[in-house]
């Protein structure tokens, strides 16, 4: 494979705006890591997208922090520079659910992931970059994270008081901190030539509130009516990853394809670091269990 072409790693890519930012890519003559948790899923949208020498697959749930670490020691062992990493792959749940490795199942999936994650392949992430044309890492967070409230630090995986919406919105306000924090950090350290942003993909009609009874329903009858298609919703995420225009655009929030301020919570740069400092901790607490 020539280094001519570009690379994207892409997590929650067998459905919704994963797939379609996907296909997208494909379209640009892009080659593409689909990750997932199912294989069979994997291998259907596989045969869907009809790109075979383009596309590679990884298995991997990405609620266990173990698994994404082993994603990420995969791609390492690999070597294959990453030019894209879109990290898409979220959910809600409701009741409160933890993990096998007793990690409050939203918190898991929806921050410390893709926050190990992006942190575990830097290497590869650098060595996607040249000069004015730095690799991008895009987070999928939501205009939710607006209705957070401020996390308590000693509590952030709601042991108490757990609501799932509140438990979606404060993982979604993480995203949009770890994002503006660790594009800080890797401007301090000299690692700028990697752009980090946040991009809220719209309301979007997917599969997402599947599998939580009576609440999963009333959220997808009430949010169907104003949904855009899964195609319209990774707009967002395909302009942050390939857009020339944003080579220079890192830390920020993006509603769809407009760059927006976020809620003033998000701006709150000590929460900031606060946050990024408990979910190193975490994420570490967790691998040497």
């Amino acid at each position: 494979m020539g280094n001519s072409i570009r690379h994207a790693v892409v997590t929650g890519a067998t459905q919704g705006i994963g797939l379609e930012a996907s296909r997208a890519l494909l379209d640009l003559g892009w080659r593409v890591t689909l990750v997932g948790r199912n294989p069979s899923a994997l291998e259907r949208v596989c045969a869907d997208l009809a790109n075979p020498t383009r596309i590679s697959t990884r298995v991997a749930d990405l609620s266990s922090l173990c698994q994404t670490n082993d994603l990420a020691n995969q791609l390492l062992d690999q070597g294959e520079p990453i030019h894209a990493l879109i990290n898409n792959a979220g959910a809600y749940f409701h009741p409160r659910q933890t993990t096998s490795e007793g990690v409050e199942a939203t918190w898991a999936l929806n921050h410390l992931a893709p926050f190990g994650l992006t942190r575990a392949v830097k290497p590869l992430l650098r060595a996607a970059s040249s000069p004015g044309e730095p690799a991008r890492v895009v987070v999928v967070s939501s205009n939710a994270h607006s209705m957070a409230k401020i996390p308590p630090l000693e509590d952030l995986e709601f042991a108490q008081g757990y609501g799932a919406m509140q438990a979606y919105a404060r993982s979604k306000l993480a995203n949009v901190l770890f994002v503006r924090e660790q594009a800080r950090r890797w401007e301090q350290e000299g690692a700028g030539d990697i752009s980090i942003n946040a991009v809220h993909p719209g309301v979007v009609g997917t599969r997402f509130f599947r599998d939580n009874g009576f609440f999963g329903w009333f959220w997808r009858t009430l949010l169907d009516r104003v949904a855009i298609t899964p195609a319209e919703g990774a707009k967002g995420l395909v302009r942050l990853a390939t857009d020339p225009a944003l080579a220079s655009v890192t830390g920020k929030y993006f509603s769809r394809e407009t760059e927006k301020q976020p809620a003033k919570l998000a701006l709150d740069d000590a929460l900031a670091r606060q946050v990024y400092e408990a979910s190193a901790k975490r994420w570490q607490e967790v691998l040497e269990a």
